[in-house]
């Protein structure tokens, strides 16, 4: 579209995006499901931190209800993405105004507009100084397009489709939140992918719900996502790693309820030792722990560990 409109001051890369991770209560459950299987948790949706790339702000929610978590979660990323969208129309301003001039837009694209008619640039910055538009990005926020979308449509669906990446959240993160998740973030003109049992995509008109599983070698873990494309820790002294490449820690099976957040020291160390994979924890690792580096006393307890987890 950029070579289509001679525009040579905008590569066509997205820039920005938000990233999410949720932690869950493991609720013990002895459920017996068929005739050889037996649940053993139940898996509750209990934290989740949110990052994005425009201001690199980290923000992380904790609730005991499922639904409130989400509410919050994506009242966050509906404010963060926004401003993403502002970025983006500001960044191909001058590709969108020239499809503006080129083709023009109807009144079944912009609400109030007098059909019959075909508006362009002009019509626009009209608009803009009368007061009717604060600005082009306003402008653009307004325009609706139907199925039959013209190239101002289809650009304007990637710039407003911010990417929204979790890490293993097609298989985890949304099957750990699905039973609330449509209520929260609504079924109008949404879109989905689902590769059982993975969603690959969601797809609301403002976002773009993504796995970076999706793009890496099948099989890579998170501590080789970040060793492999992030270049890893690089800190001198591991234990008091301070670079936020190292890979978080988190006792996942210690938290069966919810008030096992509210402690204020830190679990021993067998807590964070796993036995449904029959892993543990070295005494470096606990040692972070215990210096701090993964453990914020001003969130008090375990919910400090979820950013980095």
């Amino acid at each position: 579209m950029l070579t289509k409109y001679s525009i040579k001051n905008a590569d066509e890369y997205i820039d920005h995006f938000i990233v999410y991770d949720f932690e869950a209560i493991l609720k013990p459950t002895a459920t017996q499901h068929g005739k050889n299987t037996v649940f053993t948790n139940e898996h509750i949706p209990v934290s989740v931190s949110v990052a994005h790339s425009l201001t690199e702000e980290v923000r992380c929610f904790v609730s005991d209800d499922p639904k409130m978590l989400l509410t919050d979660m994506f009242e966050y990323i509906g404010n963060v993405s926004v401003k993403i969208q502002q970025y983006n129309v500001d960044k191909y301003k001058s590709l969108l105004q020239k499809i503006i001039n080129a083709h023009g837009l109807t009144g079944m694209e912009i609400p109030g507009a007098v059909l019959g008619k075909t508006y362009k640039m002009p019509d626009v910055n009209g608009g803009i100084k009368e007061g009717k538009y604060a600005c082009f990005f306003d402008f653009h926020s307004v325009l609706g397009f139907g199925k039959q979308r013209s190239d101002y449509g289809r650009v304007k669906q990637q710039l407003d489709q911010v990417p929204v990446f979790g890490f293993n959240s097609g298989r985890y993160d949304i099957n750990l939140i699905k039973k609330d998740l449509f209520a929260v973030i609504g079924t109008d003109n949404i879109k989905s992918v689902i590769k059982n049992p993975s969603y690959m995509c969601i797809a609301p008109s403002d976002m773009k719900m993504l796995d970076s599983n999706n793009y890496v070698p099948a099989g890579t873990s998170y501590d080789k996502y970040l060793t492999t494309y992030l270049g890893g820790c690089k800190c001198d002294d591991k234990i008091r790693c301070i670079c936020g490449l190292g890979k978080g820690l988190f006792p996942y099976e210690y938290i069966t309820a919810f008030n096992v957040l509210n402690q204020t020291t830190i679990p021993p160390k067998e807590a964070f030792n796993s036995k449904l994979r029959g892993t543990s924890i070295t005494d470096d690792d606990y040692k972070r722990i215990q210096l701090g580096t993964l453990w914020d006393e001003v969130d008090q307890g375990p919910a400090g560990l979820v950013q980095q987890s």
